[in-house]
């Protein structure tokens, strides 16, 4: 585990607070700071915060070998409280399912 340890890398990146959703989003292209030699396994927290507002340019599936996202947010719980719920709530789910799967090989 000490060699894995001096392997890991966290990184860091520019991001905005949206207030009326109390979210982060990211700004600007976040796989253009990774260096190519340094892709291999990836992880996502909150995958679709990094890309709902996403700027143009590679695809995390296709820069990284293996990419994996962890969800904390259960939109539809929130979703069930708004207005209209009944059409809200599902489309909410099949939204943020769309967009894990398509950024993730594997979602927890």
């Amino acid at each position: 585990l000490e060699q894995a340890s001096k392997d890991l890398n966290i990184a860091w990146y520019t991001g905005r607070q949206e207030q009326v959703e109390n979210s982060i989003y990211s700004m600007g292209d976040i796989t253009a700071l990774i260096p190519t030699e340094e892709v291999d396994i990836c992880i996502l927290e909150e995958p679709e915060h990094l890309n709902w507002y996403r700027a143009p340019g590679e695809n995390w599936t296709t820069k990284f070998k293996h990419v994996i996202g962890i969800i904390h947010t259960n939109y539809f719980f929130y979703a069930q409280e708004q207005p209209a719920a009944f059409i809200r709530a599902p489309g909410m789910k099949l939204l943020c399912s769309w967009m894990c799967r398509c950024h993730c090989h594997r979602v927890i």
